[in-house]
């Protein structure tokens, strides 16, 4: 700790002395102050964080929160600093119901229930909708109030193959947003199941564990809510890191024990923590500045963006989540809503690292209101603009590499990890739930090198190739060294998006197989047993595809859930035929075309497959070089215009 002092002396040559603090008389009524001050270089915070629990920063500006120890050590900096009373929020800004109104206006949604109205809520949800909802209890608080999840799930009593998600909330005891919006979430999907398709589809297809309120001695801490437990610990500096190889804060408090223990024992696919003070998806790492990323840091990149974007389309003519949180620190494409976490301010110790880092969990920390508790009557505002964000990112889980690994003997689940070659790194990875052997694999879109391995089983490495928001089914077999070899089942396609009546051809890329049974939906013919099909697609729609690989010891399935798309033929009057030379094709989005024709063309227009014009240009000299900038990425009908007729031609941008 002396030579961190020595090295932040340093840094903050610029402060003022002061008199001295009358540091007991500041925390006689509570074990934490929030203080505000100035700093000249981000650099300062990489130490700065080890002291304070920093809780924002914008420009130069930092609001932190401290306790007795670390205002102590802060005060022997001599860093000027400004004390930032708490708000007082009185019963009707926080819209306090007693007994008979809450029982009369409880799904109103316009309040912040107390900790009793707070249980009363959550049995009754399990009560209500005992079909689809159970409550759990996995821990309690310093103070003995409850930890509760509502587990929501088609067979919610049963333990099935199929993705776990996990939302929390308010572990910091004075970030009330989330606490509300959880139990107003929970609410929705089980009064909406079985009547709306899409929150139908969802519970019949995966588990969905809430639980609104982490830290419930700091939520209803009197006088007022305060950030940290009732041991005066900031619970998101309590988890153990894994760069630091310790803890920020210690010792383990045991709400920290209680969300480890549970995430230990559930196998979440993703899940997401639910904090106020920003309005910001925060992605890991937290610990870990760039270049050093996680393994999907692209991915993470697009999931952030779609949910800031959706929560910005509902929340027309306001500034919500259109902040950029890098600005103090530019950084190439900083884009507003979504930060990567060590590029706001780096945090040791916190909850969203250790999820993806030990329970290879992705889970990022939503800031979800810049005012930590509106006012009562604003939270249906909130509710608005991140519902659909809400039900998107739940919808996430199913996309990626899903499926189950077994013993090939006995069929029996096995603990299996799941390793990307050439891409997992700190912990990626993911591991089976050994209960039923399912994993997910949520990834970017792309083609890779799967290996699955269990103890005392021999590996397996698959080829697998999947695209953004799709599903792929690989289901793996393992042997024991004294097991007969099983097949394995792959295949591919030249094409997967075509127009009505075209074709498509399949190459089989099985393992260890003799004979090939195959299912195609919507397709011509339906079934084949031949080794590579071509198949004839009549109709428009997302179809699916299934390969059973088969040898003399058994079988192995491999199935593409609506790998193939076909479209609606797009009807130009007035079009032959014509061979014209155009490359590249595919070819990549903002660059240039090249068209070889002896006849003069007039026009060129590239139309969608909605049959709209994109874009139109008159080239003027041969050969044509035709800029495709501003073009979507997706398949195209390329238009070219002469004096006596017109030609047409497929282009695909990528």
């Amino acid at each position: 700790m002396k030579k961190i002092l020595i090295i932040l002396f340093a840094f903050f040559t610029w402060a003022v002395s002061f008199s001295q603090v009358d540091i007991n008389q500041l925390f006689i009524n509570s074990p934490e102050l929030i203080i505000k001050f100035q700093i000249q270089e981000r650099s300062e915070l990489e130490i700065l964080t080890h002291i304070v629990s920093i809780d924002k920063v914008k420009g130069n500006e930092v609001t932190a929160y401290t306790n007795k120890k670390g205002f102590e050590q802060f005060l022997t900096l001599n860093i000027s600093y400004e004390i930032v009373e708490k708000p007082v929020l009185t019963p009707e800004y926080l819209n306090i119901l007693n007994d008979e109104e809450f029982k009369n206006s409880r799904s109103d949604w316009n309040y912040y229930p107390t900790y009793s109205q707070y249980l009363t809520l959550m049995n009754g949800f399990a009560n209500d909708f005992p079909d689809i909802c159970r409550l759990v209890k996995f821990g309690e608080s310093v103070q003995n109030r409850d930890l509760l999840a509502c587990v929501i799930s088609k067979n919610v009593n049963e333990r099935e193959a199929e993705p776990q998600v996990f939302f929390t909330s308010s572990m910091h005891g004075d970030e009330r947003t989330g606490y509300v919006l959880m139990l107003q979430y929970i609410e929705y999907l089980l009064e909406n199941y079985g009547s709306n398709e899409r929150i139908t589809y969802l519970l019949d297809n995966m588990e969905i564990w809430i639980n609104p309120l982490a830290n419930p001695d700091g939520t209803f801490h009197t006088p007022s809510a305060w950030r940290y437990n009732a041991n005066g610990i900031d619970l998101n500096r309590n988890y153990y890191d894994w760069k630091l190889q310790g803890y920020e804060e210690s010792p383990e408090q045991q709400e920290t024990t209680a969300f480890c223990n549970l995430q230990a024992e559930e196998n979440f696919t993703l899940a997401v923590n639910i904090h106020g003070g920003g309005e910001v998806c925060n992605y890991a790492w937290d610990n870990t500045q760039k270049p050093n990323v996680t393994a999907d840091h692209d991915w993470w990149d697009n999931i952030c963006k779609a949910y800031a974007d959706t929560a910005k389309l509902y929340s027309p003519g306001t500034s919500y989540m259109r902040y950029t949180y890098c600005d103090a620190n530019p950084i190439p494409d900083c884009y507003p809503g979504v930060v990567y976490g060590a590029d706001w301010y780096m945090v040791f110790s916190g909850r969203q690292d250790y999820a993806n880092y030990y329970n290879h969990t992705r889970e990022f920390c939503l800031e979800i209101s810049n005012n930590k508790t509106p006012p009562a009557n604003n939270l249906p505002n909130y509710w608005n603009y991140n519902y659909r964000s809400f039900l998107n990112y739940t919808q996430e889980s199913l996309y990626g590499i899903h499926g189950t690994v077994t013993d090939a003997t006995t069929g029996e689940p096995l603990l299996a990890q799941i390793f990307v070659n050439n891409h997992d790194i700190n912990n990626s990875y993911v591991m089976t739930d050994p209960r039923v052997g399912y994993y997910v694999r949520p990834i970017k879109g792309g083609t890779y090198s799967v290996t699955y391995s269990a103890e005392g089983y021999i590996s397996q490495t698959k080829s697998i190739t999947v695209s953004d928001k799709q599903q792929v089914i690989q289901n793996i077999t393992l042997f024991t060294p004294t097991d007969t070899i099983m097949p394995i089942a792959n295949f591919e396609a030249d094409t997967t998006e075509i127009f009505e009546n075209e074709t498509i051809r399949f190459t089989n890329l099985s393992e260890n197989a003799t004979d090939w049974s195959w299912y195609f939906e919507g397709g011509t013919p339906e079934t084949s047993t031949e080794q590579n099909p071509t198949i004839l697609y009549e109709n428009k729609g997302s179809f699916s595809v299934t390969l059973t690989a088969s040898n003399e010891f058994g079988n192995d399935e491999m199935t593409k859930l609506n790998y193939i798309t076909v479209n609606e033929k797009i009807n130009i009057c007035e079009i032959d035929v014509a061979k014209f030379n155009i490359f590249p094709n595919p070819v990549k989005t903002n660059s240039t075309i090249t068209i070889e024709s002896e006849i003069d063309i007039i026009k060129v227009e590239f139309v969608n497959l909605l049959g709209e014009v994109v874009k139109t240009i008159e080239p003027q000299t041969k050969p044509y070089n035709i800029s495709i900038s501003g073009i979507e990425n997706g398949m195209y009908v390329i238009k070219m215009e002469t004096e006596k007729s017109n030609y047409i031609s497929k282009i695909v941008i990528y």
